[in-house]
């Protein structure tokens, strides 16, 4: 449900949680099998809102500042580059 991965490892088991979704202050995201990875938030349209970078598994995204709607966070390093879609109340 709205991981599409392509280039995943078939031997890796990838899991990725997204939460309180919907959201209003803060998006907690927990990775499974998956550090050191560059990250987005970008709206349906395709456009960067958000970036940066993590070294560890979990990460706190600040999205007060969206517009209500829904969005796709990205997460992409050398083995993985998927997205999952969250929704801004």
């Amino acid at each position: 449900r709205g991981i599409n991965p392509t280039a995943l490892n078939p031997n890796q088991s990838l899991e990725v949680h997204l939460y309180p979704n919907p959201s209003q202050d803060v998006l907690e995201v927990s990775l499974k099998n998956i550090s050191n990875f560059e990250w987005k938030v970008t709206d349906m349209l395709g456009r960067t809102l958000l970036e940066g970078s993590e070294k560890k598994s979990s990460m706190k995204v600040q999205v007060s500042t969206l517009p209500t709607g829904q969005y796709l966070l990205w997460i992409n390093n050398t083995t993985v580059s998927m997205s999952k879609s969250f929704i801004k109340q």
